[in-house]
C-alpha cells in the first residue's frame, strides 16, 4: 500500500490553538476535536472546548492555517434546558466537499449547511452514553444554528459493540447518499473497546446502520488494539481515505485505511502520525484527525496531549495539556501574509498595495531569503494553476519581505486579488506560501453612485441622532454583496434587523474637510433574496459637537450625513447597486442626545415603526474631504468588566466598581415601568462620601436611558465613550438592593463595562519575577489601550484629542506590545491634513481645537509637531516600510524648513518644553528646564533623522543640506547652553543633562561626567526624577545606553511620589496624567509618562530590534540587565521576519542562563552578561555563533537565526521556542 500521499512528517512544534484557561470560559480546561474547512475565502476551524462541565462548540479563523483566532461559540449549553443535548454539544463535522486535494469548501444540501454533533447526558468529562444530533443553518456567517429536536442516532438501537455511546462523527455525501461514520464504544465505564461504525441516509433524518458494522475494527495485539476511531473520510481520486485514531491503552496515534466503496476498508499496519518525544506537545496523545490540502500541501490537524508543565494555560481533568496541533506533508517556510499590513483586507484603495510575509520557526538555522517571486491572480483557481493574470514578479534577487509594492496590471475597483509568494534560500531551495487575498474598494470618485443624504429635520443646533432606511428587493440568487459606507460623525448600519459588522465608532476621526473615511463590509451572509431593509443611524461624533452638557469645545462641520453604495452581484451575472439618495426615508432617532463629551440620552419609548415620522431624506453636498478607505484596524468591544462590588452610599444612589479604569461605555439590563429614567454617571474616582467624582474629567457627562416598559431591556451607548472605573446609578435599583428599595423604581438586573479599542495584533509580551514591575507593565498597557481609538488620544474623557508628542515618545513602548503600522499610517495622514500652509504642524491632529493667541505654545511645540518626522522614521526602522517617508517626504521637509525659519539663530524659543515635569509648582508648564533648551534639542534630533531619510531616498542634495543644518543647530545649542566651567547644560536638571546625551548633542568626551552628575543627583533625591513628558524618555535612554540600568531599576522600585509604584499603591489601575497619581487628581488614564515600558523590553529583558535597509534583514540586539534581587525576566516579539524571544534566569543553584530565539532571515547581536558566561575564551561555540569582543560586563556574540542558550562555560543550540 503506497501511503506517501498521506504522510505528514513535518510537525508544527507549537499548538495552533490552546484553551483560554479563563475560569468560566467554555474552553477553560481544554480544546479538542478540530474540523478545518474553507468558507468564503477564509480558513475556519470548528472545535470544541471543555470547561469541566461539558463540551461546547466554537469557530476559529485563520489566514495561513497556522495562526488561529477564536471567533465565537456556535453551539452552547442550555443551563435551564431539559433537552437531550442541553448539557454537552460537541460539533465535529460540517458537510464539505469530499476531495482531499480540493479547497475544502462547505457543501449545501437543500440550501442549508449541515453539522453533526454528539452530546453526553451528564455533567463532567464525557459522562454517560452519548448520542448523535444534527444541526443546520442558512446563515453564511455560520454563527446561528438550528438543531433537530431528536437525535439522529442513539446507542440503544445498535449492536453490543456500541452500547456505551456514539460520538466523533464524520458526514460524507456521495452520489445522493449520506454516509455517517461515527465512534462507538462497547460500554460506558472501565476499559472499553472503541471502533468505527457507519450509517446511511437519503434525507439526513432517517438513518440505517451498515449491516457489517463496525466498518473499522481494532486489531488485537497491535498499536490500535483498543481504539480504531475518530474517522476523517475524504476522497482521493478513485478511492477513499480514512484517517483514524488508534490506541492500545498506552499510546494514542493516527492511522490510515483505504476503501474503494466507503464500506470495505483496508488498514495500513503502522501508524502514520506517531506521538512526539520528550516534552513535545503530542508526547502522550496524537488523535482526532482533520485533514485539508492547500497549495499542494497536506495539513493534518489533530488533538495533541502531553503531561502538564508549569505555565500551561489550561489543564484538563486528566493530568494532561490538551491542545490542537498540525503536521504537514512538506516543510513550511512562510506565514503571516499581509497586504498593507493586514491579513486579507477588504476595501483597499491603494493602487500599489504593499505585500509582506514572515518566516516560520521550522526553517533550518541560518536560513536566509535570497530571492522571492510574487504571483497575483484574479481567481483562486487560476492562481492554483499558476495563471498569475494580474502580476508575476518573476524571481527577484532580494532579501526584502516587508513592504513589496504591487507592480502588476492596473487594479480594478471591487475586484478580489489572490496572491502567494515563493522564496528561494541560499541553497536554491524553493518554498511556497499559502494563498492570501485582498479586495479593492471604490478606487475612483466616479465609482460612487450614492449621494450624501441628511435628515431634513436636523440642523447645526441638533443634539440627537437620525435614522435612515430603504427597502429593496434582491431579485435573484446572490453570489456576493458589499456595502461601501461613510456616515458622519459615526454610524451604525443594520440589515434586516441585524447589525452589520462588529465595528464601533466608525468611521475613524479625521479633518473632514481634508479626508473622509469609508468602510467596506461583506454583507453576503445577511442579504437575502427577496425583500430586504437597510437602516443607517447617524451619531454626531467629532463631525458635530453640540453643547448642552460638558464639551471640550463646540463646533460643527455641518449636519450629520451619510453615503453608501450597496453593490449586489447575482448568479445570473447581473450587478445592482442600491445607493443612498432622496428615495431613502429619514426620521429622528430615539437617541435624543449624543455628544462625544457629554454622553447620550436614549428614549426607548420611541423605538419601532411609526410611519408618520418617516419623511424623505434630503440630498446634500456633503463634506469636502477626499473619500478614502479606512485602513486602520477597526475599534471594537474588546473586553468586558463585571462589577466587583455595588454600594449604596446615599439614598437613591448606587455605585458599581468595575475594578479597572478603562475607556468604553456601560451596558445595562433593566426592567421597569415605561417612562422611568435611569441615569448612569461614570468616573475614575470617588468622592469622600463614595459618590462618583467628575471634577477632573468634565462634568456633566452621563448616559441616560428611558425605559419602554417592555420586559427586560438591554442598552448601551453607540456613538461616544468615556474613561471610567465607577458607574453611579440613579433611577433604578440593583437586584441585590431591590428588596429594601422603593417598589416603583426599575430593577437593574445587570451592569457591566465594555472596553473599546482597535482590533490590534499583539506584537509582544513582557513578564518578570518582580510583581511590581509586572504591575507597572500592566498599568501602562491599560492606559495605552484606553487611549487608542482611531487616533492616539491624551485621555479618554476630558479632551480625547490627538496630542502628538506621545506618538513618538511612547511609540517604541506601543510597538513592543502591538502592531500599529496601519494605525501610524493614519496618524501621519492626520498630521499631513493638519499641516498649515507655512509648514507648521500643530500639536494635535486632527486639529479640532486651535490653540492660538496667548496659548500659541499649545499649538506650536517641536516635540509635538516633530512626530511627523520621528513616527515616519520609526515605521521604517520597526516595520521595514519606507512607503510613508516617501509619501510624506515633502511635508516633512516643509516642517523642518518652518522650524528653521522661526528659529532665532537655530534656537527654537517657544513651545511647551518638558511638559509636566516635577517642580515646586503643580504639574503643567516646564519648571526645571528652559523651554528653548528642550525645543532646540528636538529640533536637532529632527534634523539628524531627516538627513538619514534623505539619504535613504537618494535625495543626496537634501542629505547634505540637513548635515549642515545639524552642525549649525549643534553649534548654536552648545554656545547657548553648555557651561564649560560646570561641565553641565543649562540648569543641570535631569532633562538638561540627559537629552543632549540621548539625542547626540553632547560631545562624547563629556558623556561620562554628565552621566555621573545625573546619577548623583537622582540618588540624592532618593531615586526620584524631576523629568516630564518629554525629558523622561531621554533620561531613561541616556542611563540605559550608559550602562546604568541599575539606576533605572532603583527608580522603578520606589513607592513614594513621584513614581509608578506610588500610583499603584494608591489605587491606580491605569497610568495617571500626573506623577502624583490619584492623590493629586487630574486624569487617571494617560499614557504619556509610560516610557519605562520601553526599558522593560529593551533594558531589563534586553531586546531591541531594527530593520537594516541595506542588508534587507532585521538586526536583533539582546543586552539584558540582571538585578541581583530578581530571579528572571523574559520578553517576546512577533517581528516582520518571525518570532523572537529572550529569557534570562539566575538559576536556583547559581547557574544563570540566557535563552535567545532569533527568527529566520535575521541576525542576532547578543551581549551575554559575564555573570552567565564568565570568561568566554574557552567556550566551544556551535555553528552559527561567532564571538566578537569582550566588554567589562558582557561578551558580545553574533548569531544567525536559531534558538541558543548561554550558560556557564557552554552554549547550546535548541529548537525554536515559542509561546503556546
Amino acid at each position: 500500500m503506497d501511503i506517501s500521499a498521506y504522510l505528514t512528517p513535518y510537525k508544527w512544534k507549537k499548538p495552533v490553538l490552546v484553551g483560554s484557561g479563563v475560569e468560566g470560559a467554555f474552553d477553560s480546561h481544554a480544546v479538542d476535536c478540530p474540523f478545518v474547512f474553507r468558507h468564503n475565502d477564509h480558513f475556519y476551524m470548528m472545535y470544541v472546548g471543555f470547561d469541566g462541565t461539558g463540551y461546547q462548540t466554537a469557530l476559529a479563523e485563520s489566514d495561513d492555517l497556522l495562526n488561529w483566532q477564536h471567533l465565537s461559540t456556535i453551539l452552547t449549553r442550555d443551563e435551564e434546558g431539559s433537552a437531550w443535548d442541553s448539557r454537552n454539544i460537541a460539533g465535529t463535522w460540517l458537510l464539505r466537499d469530499n476531495d482531499m486535494h480540493g479547497p475544502g469548501h462547505l457543501k449545501k444540501w437543500n440550501g442549508k449547511y449541515w453539522l453533526v454533533y454528539h452530546s453526553y447526558p451528564g455533567d463532567g468529562y464525557e459522562a454517560g452514553s452519548a448520542k448523535i444530533g444534527l444541526a443546520w443553518t442558512e446563515d453564511e456567517s455560520l454563527m446561528s444554528w438550528n438543531r433537530l429536536e431528536k437525535p439522529i442516532l442513539v446507542p440503544e438501537d445498535g449492536g453490543e459493540w456500541e452500547t456505551g455511546g456514539l460520538y466523533k462523527e464524520c458526514l460524507v455525501e456521495h452520489e445522493g447518499t449520506f454516509y455517517l461514520f461515527y465512534n462507538a464504544k462497547d460500554k460506558d465505564e472501565g476499559r472499553w473497546i472503541e471502533q468505527t461504525g457507519l450509517a446511511v441516509s437519503k434525507d439526513l433524518v432517517q438513518w440505517t446502520r451498515h449491516e457489517h458494522n463496525p466498518v473499522l475494527q481494532v486489531t488485537p495485539d497491535a498499536w490500535d488494539s483498543g481504539f480504531a476511531s475518530d474517522p476523517c473520510v475524504l476522497r482521493d481520486g478513485s478511492h477513499w481515505a480514512m484517517f483514524y485514531f488508534g490506541f492500545n491503552y498506552k499510546t494514542a496515534q493516527e492511522g490510515l485505511a483505504l476503501s474503494d466503496n466507503l464500506l470495505d476498508w483496508r488498514k495500513y499496519e503502522e501508524p502514520i502520525l506517531t506521538i512526539g518525544q520528550g516534552q513535545a506537545i503530542d508526547s502522550v496523545f496524537a488523535h482526532k484527525p482533520s485533514v485539508i490540502t492547500h497549495n499542494g500541501i497536506v495539513y493534518h490537524f489533530y488533538t495533541a496531549c502531553r503531561r502538564p508543565m508549569e505555565g500551561d494555560a489550561t489543564c484538563n481533568i486528566f493530568p494532561e495539556f490538551r491542545t490542537i496541533a498540525v503536521a504537514t506533508s512538506l516543510p513550511l517556510a512562510i506565514a503571516r501574509l499581509r497586504t498593507e499590513g493586514r491579513p486579507c483586507p477588504i476595501g483597499l484603495d491603494e493602487t500599489a498595495p504593499r505585500l509582506s510575509w514572515s518566516f516560520l520557526e521550522q526553517l533550518p538555522p541560518a536560513f536566509h531569503q535570497q530571492a522571492y517571486r510574487i504571483q497575483v491572480a484574479t481567481s483562486y483557481a487560476g492562481l492554483l494553476k499558476g495563471e498569475a493574470d494580474a502580476w508575476d514578479s518573476g524571481f527577484v534577487g532580494s532579501g526584502d519581505h516587508t513592504a513589496i509594492p504591487y507592480a502588476g496590471a492596473a487594479l480594478q475597483s471591487r475586484q478580489r486579488y489572490y496572491w502567494k509568494v515563493t522564496i528561494e534560500d541560499e541553497q536554491g531551495m524553493h518554498y511556497d506560501s499559502v494563498t492570501a487575498w485582498w479586495e479593492m474598494g471604490q478606487l475612483d470618485s466616479r465609482d460612487w453612485q450614492g449621494k450624501w443624504i441628511a435628515n431634513p429635520s436636523a440642523t447645526e443646533e441638533s443634539k440627537g441622532a437620525s435614522r435612515f432606511r430603504r427597502r429593496f428587493d434582491a431579485r435573484h440568487e446572490i453570489t456576493r454583496a458589499r456595502v461601501y459606507i461613510s456616515g458622519l460623525g459615526h454610524y451604525e448600519l443594520r440589515l434586516n434587523g441585524g447589525k452589520v459588522g462588529d465595528h464601533e465608532l466608525d468611521p475613524g476621526w479625521t479633518d473632514y474637510d481634508r479626508t473622509v473615511l469609508y468602510t467596506t463590509y461583506d454583507i453576503t451572509p445577511q442579504l437575502r433574496s427577496g425583500e430586504n431593509t437597510v437602516e443607517i443611524e447617524l451619531g454626531n461624533g467629532f463631525y458635530h459637537v453640540p453643547g448642552g452638557k460638558y464639551a471640550k469645545f463646540k463646533d460643527s462641520y455641518g449636519t450629520p450625513t451619510c453615503l453608501a453604495d450597496i453593490v449586489i452581484e447575482y448568479a445570473t451575472g447581473a450587478c445592482e447597486t442600491i445607493r443612498t439618495d432622496g428615495s431613502w426615508q429619514a426620521c429622528d432617532s430615539p437617541l435624543l442626545f449624543t455628544c462625544m463629551y457629554g454622553g447620550e440620552e436614549y428614549d426607548a419609548r420611541r423605538e419601532g415603526e411609526n410611519t408618520a415620522s418617516w419623511v424623505p431624506a434630503v440630498e446634500i453636498e456633503g463634506p469636502s474631504g477626499k473619500l478614502t478607505a479606512q485602513s486602520a484596524p477597526p475599534v471594537k468591544v474588546m473586553r468586558t468588566f463585571g462589577p466587583k462590588s455595588i454600594t449604596n452610599p446615599k439614598p437613591g444612589f448606587y455605585v458599581a466598581d468595575l475594578g479597572q479604569n478603562f475607556s468604553g461605555w456601560p451596558r445595562i439590563s433593566v426592567s421597569g415601568a415605561a417612562g422611568s429614567k435611569v441615569v448612569l454617571t461614570c468616573a475614575e474616582l470617588l468622592t469622600e462620601e463614595g459618590l462618583v467624582n467628575q471634577k477632573w474629567t468634565g462634568s456633566p457627562s452621563e448616559f441616560c436611558y428611558t425605559l419602554s416598559g417592555k420586559g427586560v431591556e438591554e442598552w448601551r451607548p453607540k456613538f461616544t465613550y468615556t474613561g471610567f472605573r465607577y458607574v453611579m446609578i440613579e433611577g433604578a435599583v440593583p437586584e441585590a438592593f431591590s428588596a429594601e428599595a422603593e417598589a416603583s423604581l426599575p430593577v437593574l438586573h445587570n451592569i457591566e463595562g465594555q472596553m473599546l479599542y482597535p482590533d490590534l495584533e499583539t506584537a509582544g509580551g513582557f513578564e518578570c519575577s518582580d510583581p511590581l514591575l509586572n504591575q507597572i507593565h500592566e498599568t501602562i498597557n491599560w492606559a495605552i489601550l484606553s487611549n487608542t481609538k482611531s487616533i492616539f488620544t491624551d485621555c479618554p474623557h476630558r479632551e480625547k484629542l490627538g496630542w502628538l508628542e506621545q506618538v513618538h515618545l511612547m511609540g517604541p513602548s506601543i510597538m513592543f506590545n502591538y502592531d500599529v503600522e496601519a494605525m501610524l499610517k493614519k496618524v501621519l495622514q492626520d498630521i499631513s491634513d493638519a499641516q498649515l500652509p507655512d509648514g507648521m504642524v500643530p500639536t494635535t491632529a486632527p486639529e479640532y481645537v486651535q490653540f492660538d493667541d496667548t496659548l500659541r505654545r499649545f499649538r506650536d511645540a517641536t516635540a509635538w509637531g516633530g512626530t511627523y518626522i520621528l513616527a515616519a522614521w520609526e515605521v521604517v526602522q520597526r516595520y521595514g516600510n519606507p512607503h510613508l517617508i516617501q509619501k510624506h517626504y515633502e511635508g516633512m521637509k516643509r516642517y523642518l524648513a518652518y522650524l528653521t525659519r522661526k528659529s532665532d539663530g537655530y534656537i527654537i524659543t517657544e513651545g511647551l518644553g518638558d511638559w509636566y515635569d516635577i517642580g515646586p509648582a503643580g504639574p503643567g508648564h516646564s519648571q526645571n528646564t528652559p523651554v528653548p533648551f528642550t525645543e532646540t534639542a528636538i529640533y536637532y534630533g529632527l534634523s539628524v533623522v531627516m538627513q538619514k531619510i534623505a539619504a535613504l531616498l537618494s535625495e543626496q542634495a537634501d542629505a547634505q543640506q540637513y548635515k549642515q543644518l545639524t552642525a549649525s543647530i549643534q553649534a548654536a545649542f552648545q554656545q547657548k547652553y553648555w557651561d564649560e566651567q560646570a561641565i553641565s547644560y543649562a540648569t543641570g536638571s535631569d532633562t538638561a543633562l540627559a537629552m543632549p546625551i540621548a539625542i547626540g548633542l553632547a560631545p562624547e568626551e563629556h558623556h561620562g561626567v554628565l552621566i555621573g552628575k545625573l546619577v548623583r543627583q537622582i540618588a540624592e533625591r532618593g531615586y526620584q526624577t524631576t523629568a516630564g513628558d518629554v525629558g523622561y524618555r531621554y533620561l531613561l535612554l541616556a542611563l540605559s545606553r550608559a550602562g546604568r540600568s541599575d539606576v533605572i531599576y532603583r527608580m522603578s522600585q520606589i513607592t513614594d511620589k513621584p513614581g509608578y509604584g506610588y500610583q499603584i499603591e494608591h489605587g491606580a489601575t491605569a497610568l495617571t496624567e500626573a506623577w502624583d497619581g490619584p492623590t493629586v487628581g487630574k486624569s487617571q488614564n494617560h499614557f504619556m509618562l509610560g516610557h519605562l515600558e520601553e526599558w522593560l523590553y529593551q533594558g531589563l529583558a534586553g531586546m531591541d530590534y531594527r530593520y537594516d535597509t541595506e542588508t534587507e534583514r532585521y538586526s536583533i540586539r539582546i543586552k539584558p540587565y540582571m538585578p541581583d534581587d530578581m530571579e528572571w525576566a523574559e520578553a517576546w516579539q512577533q517581528l516582520r521576519p518571525g518570532y523572537a524571544r529572550v529569557r534570562w534566569e539566575r538559576g536556583g543553584k547559581g547557574e544563570p542562563s540566557l535563552s535567545v530565539t532569533i527568527p529566520p532571515h535575521a541576525k542576532g547581536i547578543i551581549y551575554v552578561p559575564k555573570a552567565i558566561c564568565g570568561q568566554a575564551e574557552n567556550v566551544a561555540l556551535p555553528k552559527g555563533i561567532t564571538r566578537r569582543q569582550d566588554e567589562i560586563e558582557y561578551t558580545l556574540f553574533e548569531t544567525e537565526s536559531g534558538s541558543f542558550t548561554f550558560a556557564r562555560h557552554k552554549v547550546t543550540v535548541g529548537e525554536y521556542q515559542n509561546k503556546a
